[in-house]
């Protein structure tokens, strides 16, 4: 099983302020949290499957189902994406999470070379430059956390970030999440667009990422 890490899900505590948000935070090991059923389970239900090179993200809502997206380079580049077909999270006993049967059937679009390089650039670009985050007194309870990971030059990333702000690196990389997903489970030329233009308003370190998509 891909091993899936996190630190921001619902109902759990997070320090995380309303930071720059230039940067996404370091993952943490599952296994120092009383939560780590849990996310073995999202990690068994969503990316159980998928190769550990590929680059993915997992978004975990407070009171919606947990979803999954990814891209596959090999053999033809493709753009997949799968959601929980309930909560997995048991508010009830965290300790027991609704673990499906099977994961659910991946939706998946064939994606063209140039935009799969692009978006690996991307995540390669945001996870080279986590940070930890200052001090805060502001404790979020509620929301959504997004979790990425990606293999760049043989080397395995991961961060994440809950609530970005949108008008910053982190909220316009969510932005790219959820386009990606939506043109998974929905190609069409204007999808395919709208997941260019997320790539292209992305900016690592307050700079334009150059881009190969211009649609």
């Amino acid at each position: 099983m891909r091993l899936f890490t996190a630190v921001v899900l619902m109902g759990a505590l997070s320090s995380t302020s309303i930071w720059a948000q230039s940067h996404l935070e370091p993952e943490d090991s599952p296994f120092s949290s009383a939560l780590t059923h849990y996310y073995s389970a999202v990690g068994k239900t969503l990316l159980d499957d998928v190769p550990g090179y590929a680059l993915s993200v997992v978004a975990i809502p407070s009171f919606e189902v947990e979803w999954a997206a990814w891209i596959l380079h090999e053999p033809v580049p493709k753009a997949c994406s799968r959601a929980a077909a309930r909560p997995i999270w048991n508010g009830g006993n965290p300790s027991k999470p609704n673990l499906p049967r099977r994961p659910p059937t991946p939706k998946c679009a064939a994606l063209s070379r140039q935009l799969a390089d692009d978006l690996q650039e991307l995540w390669a670009a945001m996870l080279r430059q986590v940070r930890i985050p200052p001090p805060s007194s502001v404790i979020t309870l509620d929301g959504i956390s997004y979790h990425f990971s990606a293999n760049d030059k043989f080397q395995n990333l991961a961060g994440q970030v809950a609530n970005p702000e949108p008008d910053t690196a982190t909220g316009r990389l969510a932005e790219a999440a959820m386009a990606l997903r939506a043109y998974s489970t929905a190609p069409s030329p204007e999808s395919e667009r709208a997941l260019c233009r997320m790539v292209a308003a992305v900016r690592p370190e307050g700079s334009a990422l150059r881009t190969r998509c211009t649609s």
